[in-house]
């Protein structure tokens, strides 16, 4: 094992570890690993890397070694759903805030710089 797969493995090995539970595994930028076909012609790594996620979650890990894998992205709209659906199971979508929510947040952390 090399490359990624030696990272995918050594990750949820160092999960499965009771004397780590409970564990949180983050995945960030899904969107490069769960990415739509057609979209710049899949690289072969992320897809290979893919199926290593999906079987290594499957297969490697069960209710009793206490780990949640966690995935995020900014772009929801390039990612494959069904792979998605296969890897995670729920979602959560958090919209981005609107002009009148930046504001109060602008104001509030520019009030607690000055003071």
């Amino acid at each position: 094992k090399s490359g990624p797969l030696r990272l995918i493995h050594t990750a949820f090995s160092v999960a499965r570890d009771s004397a780590m539970a409970p564990t949180v595994i983050h995945i960030d930028q899904c969107e490069r690993i769960f990415e739509k076909k057609g979209k710049k012609a899949s690289k072969d790594e992320a897809k290979n890397l893919k199926k290593d996620l999906i079987s290594y979650r499957n297969k490697a890990l069960s209710a009793e070694h206490r780990v949640i894998v966690i995935g995020t992205t900014n772009k929801p709209e390039n990612i494959n759903q069904k792979d998605l659906k296969k890897f995670f199971n729920k979602f959560l979508y958090t919209p981005l805030p609107d002009y009148s929510s930046r504001l109060m947040i602008w104001k509030k952390y520019i009030l607690k710089g000055l003071q």
